[in-house]
Parts: C-alpha cells; sequence; structure tokens
C-alpha cells in the first residue's frame, strides 16, 4: 500500500512539473508566413496591397507589403518584405491577453538592401524604431504586460524607400510567472525525494 502511496506521488509531481514546464504555446497566428506559400512563386513576390486578406491572419496596411520566397532578403522560406511594391507598408495582428500576465515577442528581421527602418508595435509599448543597418539576420525581442483582459496586437512597419526590412518567425508567449517556475522546481525536487526513498 505504502508503495502504491509513493507511486501515486510521483505520478501528480510528474503530471504537475509536466504542465509547468511544456513548451509555450505562439499566440500568434501563421507567424512564419508558411500559410502562404501558395500565393508566392519560389524566386518571386507576391504584392499584397492594403485591404487585401492575401496574408493568412494578418492585416495589410499602408500602401503594400510583398511576400516573398527564397529572394528579395527573404529569411526562411517564406518572409514578408515590407517596402511593398510600392511601399511602405506594415503588417498587424491581434490576439488575447489576460490581465497581469507578461507577453514576450520573439521575431527575425532582415534588410533588404540598402533597407530602410523597421517600427515594431507590441501591446501599449511605445512604437520601438530599429534601423537595419547590416545584411545579416537578426532575432529581436521584447516583454510587456498587459494591465487589463482583452485583445492586444503586434505590428511591423517599414520607413520610406522601396528597399525595405523583412520579417519572418514572429512569435508571442504567454512568459511563465515566477511561482509557476518555483511550483515546477518544487515538484521536480519532491519526485527525486520520493523516488530515492523508494529505493
Amino acid at each position: 500500500m505504502k508503495i502504491l502511496r509513493q507511486l501515486a506521488s510521483v505520478a501528480s509531481l510528474s503530471l504537475i512539473s509536466c504542465a509547468v514546464l511544456a513548451a509555450p504555446v505562439n499566440l500568434i497566428k501563421n507567424g512564419d508566413f508558411e500559410m502562404d506559400d501558395p500565393d508566392v512563386t519560389s524566386g518571386g513576390f507576391t504584392k499584397v496591397a492594403a485591404g487585401q486578406n492575401t496574408i493568412n491572419f494578418w492585416t495589410v496596411g499602408g500602401n503594400s507589403v510583398d511576400l516573398i520566397e527564397d529572394r528579395f532578403g527573404h529569411i526562411d522560406n517564406v518572409s514578408v518584405d515590407l517596402a511593398g511594391s510600392p511601399g511602405p507598408g506594415s503588417i498587424s495582428q491581434s490576439f488575447s491577453v489576460v490581465a497581469g500576465q507578461t507577453y514576450e515577442l520573439v521575431f527575425d528581421y532582415f534588410r533588404n538592401p540598402p533597407g530602410t527602418s523597421l517600427t515594431v508595435g507590441f501591446g501599449s509599448l511605445d512604437p520601438i524604431t530599429l534601423g537595419v543597418a547590416a545584411s545579416i539576420v537578426r532575432n529581436q525581442s521584447y516583454r510587456w504586460t498587459a494591465t487589463s483582459n482583452g485583445q492586444a496586437s503586434v505590428s511591423f512597419r517599414s520607413g520610406g524607400g522601396n528597399s525595405g526590412p523583412t520579417v519572418d518567425n514572429v512569435r508571442v508567449y504567454a512568459v511563465p510567472a515566477p511561482h509557476s517556475l518555483a511550483l515546477a522546481g518544487l515538484a521536480l525536487a519532491g519526485l527525486l525525494a520520493v523516488s530515492r526513498r523508494s529505493r
């Protein structure tokens, strides 16, 4: 009977640890733009004008953006060139948030020579303008804490000019709270203790 209780404890602690340490869920849909692969040929580009719904789950603003694949400053297969034809353009998407929860935005960006600035919007943060000065793929992240339940958005906008920044692999995650990480640590410690005791 004692062994069964220990096994039950081990099982419950394992479930708690797995739940807390599970991979975070991306709140952005089609953040890698791979759903749009049929809309652009390899080595080519497809103009998407403001208001068109060609890019799944994203809203296009400004003048236009280009879906690009395997050329024109693409990052990973299909990417978005914010300069458009002609631009500049923008893309945005909304996601649900919970008051008090911290969220992290992660994305890749690149300079499509000669390149123009990239302005990023995330939740209620002031717009962030990045100079895209070198032809190298960069990864960027920002954190923001929601103050109320509802919808927030992420957006990317190009500066003027015909050769704008490209973006890809956009992710937004809920950041685990410190007490959740502490709970995971306690669960793992308990799991080890029960395991040693059963030996």
